[in-house]
């Protein structure tokens, strides 16, 4: 595992986004795994920039989100897809259906995400996994308690992400799809690289549990310390506590 700790949020977002570029230009047609969320927005748009300015290529790689909500429309302008989409895609050499996310209108929830990694084996596997931290340990969508050998997961959502902004969005409380599908701990570990990240105080009390606690479905995040190879990336506030 190597660790590497930034000053900045700006040096933070820079650095992540110039390591997935080096992945892009050892390797062109590099399947990656992407997760949207306040860690990587700004990486994102990072990388955006990078492509533009032809420091990297996105034409011959995939990209594979980890998780997206079921029932919620792909164009959903609150959906992972749309995220992906504003914050990395738009402007650059990717080609469209090299955009992959599972089927969220999918009628089976299931299949769809059978289907979903079925496809990521279909081209070679995940070459480099982008994997943001959660504040209680999480990864994903697969929360404490997941289990480590989990593939291709329906699960149901924490409360936390039943926000009052997708409430109005949605006409209520009740009506916020609270459904995740998400790539399984099995699914993730299977990457060839882990590029794990977190930033602000508010990751710093679950980063020792993450990188130096017990291997444990309690905290699903310690599984990295079982990968073979593992880079992660720290703002100095997420690593106060190391």
């Amino acid at each position: 595992m190597r660790i590497v700790v930034l000053d900045t949020l700006d040096q933070f977002n820079k650095t992540v986004a110039l390591m997935l570029a080096a992945q892009l230009n050892a390797k062109p047609d590099s399947v990656l795994g992407m997760a949207t969320g306040t860690t990587t927005k700004e990486v994102h748009e990072e990388l955006n920039a990078l492509v533009r300015q032809g420091v990297c290529s996105l034409k011959e790689a995939y990209t594979f989100n980890v998780d997206i909500r079921w029932r919620l429309p792909l164009d959903h302008p609150t959906s992972g897809w749309s995220f992906m989409k504003r914050q990395l895609w738009d402007g650059t050499d990717i080609l469209p259906d090299h955009c992959c996310f599972p089927d969220s209108n999918a009628e089976d929830p299931q299949k769809a995400m059978d289907d979903f990694v079925a496809k990521i084996a279909s081209v070679g596997g995940l070459d480099l996994q982008v994997l943001p931290l959660g504040e209680n340990g999480h990864v994903g969508f697969c929360q404490p308690g997941t289990l480590f050998g989990s593939t291709s997961l329906v699960t149901q959502m924490v409360e936390e992400y039943r926000t009052p902004q997708l409430a109005e969005i949605f006409g209520g409380m009740d009506k916020v799809p609270m459904t995740g599908l998400t790539l399984g701990l099995k699914d993730i570990m299977q990457a060839r690289q882990l590029l794990f990240i977190a930033k602000t105080t508010r990751k710093a009390d679950i980063i020792p549990r993450a990188l130096y606690g017990p291997v444990t479905e309690d905290c699903p995040a310690s599984m990295v310390q079982l990968h073979p190879n593992v880079t992660v990336v720290l703002d100095k506030d997420a690593a106060s506590k190391l």
